[in-house]
């Protein structure tokens, strides 16, 4: 689909094309592995795909909203300390950053705040997010509290 559209871009020699992400793309999170490595796909296929076409003039962009209240959000045990965006947060957002030149737009402080700690702390960024992160719903209870009981430990030190 994004070559058919890219392509009748080129002929035109404009246009801007927003690959929609995740927070967790950018950063990983225990518990979410797979819904991570496919984030981190599309940011990477973004950006691939914003050096093929920028010699067309065509932007390609990453939006990275953190968790927004969607259905597939509200069957999941949430991250502690995460409060979710609405959809019309995101697009607003979406909205005003399109007039930048921003090659990756991140939704929402959490985002801003997590990409900054991974950039400059990331061994504090992974201690948070072990204890922010839902539980797998895998394991046993005594497993769950000698992971959490692990975690806030690791968090300490």
């Amino acid at each position: 689909m994004t070559r058919l559209i890219g392509r009748r871009m080129a002929a035109r020699r404009e246009g801007t094309i927003v690959n929609v992400s995740s927070l967790m793309g950018k950063v990983a999170a225990p518990t979410m592995a797979s819904y991570s490595a496919t984030k981190f796909g599309i940011v990477g296929f973004t950006q691939a795909l914003r050096g093929e076409l920028a010699r067309e003039n065509i932007r390609v962009i990453a939006l990275l909203p953190s968790l927004t209240d969607t259905d597939m959000a509200r069957g999941l045990q949430l991250f502690r300390w995460v409060l979710p965006m609405t959809p019309q947060q995101v697009a607003k957002v979406l909205v005003s950053k399109l007039e930048k030149n921003s090659s990756e737009i991140l939704v929402g402080w959490q985002s801003h705040l997590a990409v900054w700690c991974q950039r400059f702390f990331p061994s504090l960024l992974e201690k948070v997010l072990r204890i922010a992160a839902p539980l797998s719903r895998s394991k046993g209870f005594g497993e769950r509290e000698n992971r959490q009981q692990a975690t806030e430990k690791d968090f300490r030190e």
